[in-house]
């Protein structure tokens, strides 16, 4: 017993050792891919921060797909653990040493991207957030608790060989290389990557999970977390495989199309009194903007933007106005113009105008030979 404990602590001290090696590793790796990024990709300056992150995070994503993956299958082998030699043994063995340090790098990568998705929030974050939390789980307890289900686990972290191809379609469809066929390629790989190890291994790994495991170990204990593990993900695989990867194949052939909801072109007429109706509306509002102005660097922003939709609101009434005195000229040339009449609505409007000034920003001016009802605002 006591050999026995003395070999589960220097197990759990190289355990400590991988997630500490894991953590920095894959840190290393998501630095490179900041500084590299930019050099190597032209769309990488033009996204924000969060998707920047998420650019980079995919680099170390591909790496943990390729070497864990390799790991898992060489401590198989050496285990023994391979299902086809012996399907029930292999699902009810508990003790696989070499594993343990494959478990502690996974340990690592899953607590490093937790923390960017936690800092960075990009899209999605939350549903990034509970599956590293859920992959944690069960490799904790099985380096720091006690040792369960090699076989169940590693198979488990094996999803992450479909990471790759799908992090490399990700790329093509934020650089804006749908149309090409380096990107139609991509897509079918990366579904079959799909159906290859996120739907027919966990198939297979629930099948000996619900047959062997839990009739020979029960259901409590250090195995819990294993089954509840391996049944989520399970379920997850399947529901995204189903609703995500595969309604975008269907899409990206034809076969499911997007409804454009496409409204019908307003008539010039229609758009010049809507917004005219609109300039004059906000109009309205310059007299409490003006008391804003002296104290709110914003509403002073806000305020000349109104003053700008003011001047295209009069400058279209201005031309109706124009029109409208064109066809009278052709209807009667020879009748004599009769002198302009300043009305209550133009009255109103110069008010309107003036309340625009404020400290010498803003004044109504009225050139010589425009219309009557033209109001010109310069800010």
């Amino acid at each position: 017993v006591r050999e026995r404990g003395i070999e589960r602590m220097e197990q759990w001290v190289i355990n400590v050792i991988c997630v500490l090696f894991a953590f920095l590793g894959f840190g290393l790796i998501y630095g490179l891919s900041v500084l590299a990024a930019p050099l190597l990709s032209k769309t990488y300056g033009t996204l924000d921060l969060g998707q920047q992150c998420e650019f980079a995070s995919r680099v170390h994503s591909c790496v943990h797909g390729i070497v864990v993956p390799l790991g898992v299958f060489v401590c198989l082998a050496k285990c023994d653990l391979w299902p086809w030699n012996n399907e029930k043994e292999s699902f009810i063995r508990n003790d696989c040493e070499p594993i343990q340090g494959v478990f502690g790098i996974v340990i690592g990568y899953f607590a490093f991207d937790l923390v960017l998705c936690l800092y960075y929030q990009y899209d999605m974050w939350q549903v990034f957030a509970v599956h590293h939390v859920l992959g944690i789980a069960p490799f904790l307890v099985t380096c720091f608790i006690c040792e369960n289900l090699p076989l169940l686990l590693g198979g488990g972290i094996l999803v992450e060989l479909a990471n790759p191809t799908m992090n490399w379609e990700w790329w093509l469809e934020i650089t804006n290389r749908k149309e090409t066929t380096v990107y139609c390629v991509v897509k079918h790989v990366s579904y079959c990557m799909w159906v290859l190890w996120r739907v027919t291994l966990p198939c297979y790994l629930v099948y000996g999970l619900c047959r062997y495991a839990i009739p020979e170990h029960g259901g409590g204990g250090c195995f819990l977390m294993s089954y509840l593990t391996g049944i989520i993900i399970f379920v997850f695989c399947i529901a995204v495989f189903t609703m995500v990867m595969t309604v975008s194949l269907l899409k990206f052939h034809g076969c499911i199309k997007e409804v454009d909801h496409v409204t019908e072109p307003r008539s010039s007429q229609d758009m010049s009194l809507q917004d005219t109706f609109s300039g004059l509306r906000e109009s309205l509002n310059v007299l409490a903007w003006e008391r804003r102005i002296a104290t709110s660097p914003t509403a002073k922003q806000r305020m000349q933007t109104t003053v700008r939709k003011i001047q295209r609101a009069a400058t279209t009434i201005g031309l109706l106005a124009d029109l409208d005195q064109e066809k009278l000229e052709d209807d009667d040339i020879h009748a004599k113009p009769k002198p302009i009449q300043r009305t209550q609505s133009d009255t109103t409007l110069g008010r309107l105008g003036r309340c625009t000034e404020t400290s010498g920003d803003a004044r109504e001016t009225t050139p010589v030979g425009t219309p009557q009802h033209m109001l010109t605002v310069s800010v």
